[in-house]
């Protein structure tokens, strides 16, 4: 009836010892990560915002942001893992409010909205945006936010480009294949905008598949472990699915078993691989693309996103080139959108005739929504000096304005970000933004710096305490 009904009440006494992890789960979902202990950081507003993320995730979506059987194991989880998103989870939101419940549920505090005046802003956008049916996603959240630390920005700036993805999505889903190259020389900046295609697409119904390559010499196959490990969870999932992509490659089931072992049980009956061992490569590629051609023949419309091809693995490098040969000319319908990054198209080695997507440097006005999405409000005579020389590469504005801060120049204050110092001196001296990061490191700890390190070699996401036994650091 349009009407908000108040089903439970739960009230805890903080003068008693209660002890958590003899509760269920459900009574712990609003205690973000330093209410309940588990992050030592000072309780604040943030805290509070943290309880209203929590609010609006479940009403969207029907379940908590983390998912776990007793408040125990939610804690645990809640400290080692963000909340996903909503559009992750195949809600077609608009990218604003998807990205203010985000922020509102970061783990960290200091990377949250750190005021409610900030936060009823970006909503009260939200609402008319919806009820007027204008375009919301545009919009950058926190600009209005008084903080004492800097957070990820939205993403600003890119609206041209996103609106060219989205029609390979769509083109996606009625059977026409389409290829998108994305080139930057900022990772960072390649890296968010996919990020931002897979939420999209996930968003739509579109299942997603994404490769990742890594720096050094990788080991075969290493840029499609994300890719094959997607496959093997749909055909848990779906039985049907793993039927389908049985049947239609069961003339390489054994050559796929060999590369993938978790997926030999789609096969009951495998037969040797045919051919010499020299042709080896060569049959592991073409198992490899019947397998994605298959995927790409599912009516919903698939997604492959390939970060950082450029340094991709030689067989991944194989098959993709394959695939993308099949989207330019196709002789079968594939729902198929195949999105590759890179540093540029020389590097990624595609068809020198197919357009590409540069994300090079953004306006004047998106650099300043950059920087106001970061820190809050800011003072112009900042935001202006800054724009002066980043030279429209949002990485190089926020490296500067982050200096700017640890140098003193620039604080805190009930307005927002001011100046207390002459800013010249932190704008000169550095030609990149390499040179910004290689400065801000050598600032660090040697400990500090071995647990970075440690950090990037595991991924964006681990256990708390496989981190503390590859550093060697106590682990309560």
């Amino acid at each position: 009836d349009g009407e908000i009904q108040l089903r439970e009440v739960t009230v805890f006494d903080r003068q008693v010892q209660q002890d958590f992890l003899s509760l269920p789960a459900r009574d712990v979902i609003f205690y973000s990560p330093e209410t309940s202990g588990s992050l030592a950081r000072s309780i604040s507003p943030a805290s509070d915002l943290y309880a209203v993320g929590v609010l609006i995730f479940t009403m969207l979506s029907g379940r908590p942001p983390i998912e776990a059987t007793s408040a125990s194991n939610y804690l645990d989880r809640q400290l080692c893992f963000e909340a996903p998103r909503l559009r992750e989870l195949g809600l077609n939101i608009a990218r604003t409010l998807d990205d203010v419940v985000a922020r509102l549920l970061r783990r960290d505090p200091s990377d949250r909205y750190e005021s409610a005046t900030g936060l009823l802003h970006d909503l009260i956008h939200v609402v008319v945006s919806i009820t007027s049916a204008q375009a919301v996603d545009s919009f950058a959240i926190g600009t209005r936010d008084v903080r004492r630390s800097l957070t990820e920005s939205a993403m600003v700036g890119r609206e041209r480009e996103i609106e060219t993805i989205q029609g390979g999505l769509e083109d996606a889903r009625r059977g026409i294949a389409s290829l998108h190259v994305i080139t930057s020389a900022e990772a960072s900046c390649r890296r968010n905008f996919v990020d931002e295609i897979s939420l999209r697409a996930k968003a739509q119904g579109i299942q997603v598949f994404r490769g990742t390559a890594s720096v050094g010499d990788p080991k075969p196959l290493q840029s499609l472990e994300g890719v094959l490990s997607h496959v093997r969870s749909r055909c848990n999932n779906d039985s049907d699915l793993a039927q389908r992509i049985a049947a239609a490659t069961h003339e390489h089931a054994a050559t796929l078993s060999e590369l993938c072992p978790a997926l030999s049980t789609l096969w009951h009956k495998l037969s040797d691989p045919t051919g010499p061992d020299e042709y080896g490569s060569r049959r592991a590629a073409v198992a490899l693309e019947s397998l994605l051609t298959t995927l790409a023949s599912e009516s919903e419309g698939v997604t492959f996103l390939f970060d950082d091809f450029d340094l991709a693995d030689e067989l991944t490098r194989t098959v993709v080139q394959s695939m993308i040969e099949r989207v330019r000319h196709p002789a079968q319908p594939l729902s198929l959108c195949i999105v590759v990054s890179g540093e540029s198209t020389r590097r990624l080695g595609v068809p020198s005739s197919t357009p590409s997507i540069d994300l090079g440097p953004v306006s004047e006005a998106s650099l300043e929504l950059h920087l106001q999405s970061s820190a809050g409000q800011i003072s112009d005579v900042i935001t202006r000096s800054i724009i002066e020389v980043a030279a429209g590469s949002t990485s190089m504005a926020s490296a500067i304005l982050r200096r700017m801060i640890d140098q003193g120049v620039v604080t805190p204050s009930d307005q927002g970000w001011i100046a207390k110092g002459p800013l010249a001196e932190t704008l000169q001296g550095d030609a990149s933004i390499a040179e910004l990061l290689e400065r801000q490191l050598g600032a660090l700890s040697e400990p500090a710096r071995e647990t970075l390190a440690a950090a990037a070699a595991l991924g964006p996401q681990f256990e708390l305490s496989m981190l503390a036994q590859v550093t060697g650091t106590p682990y309560a």
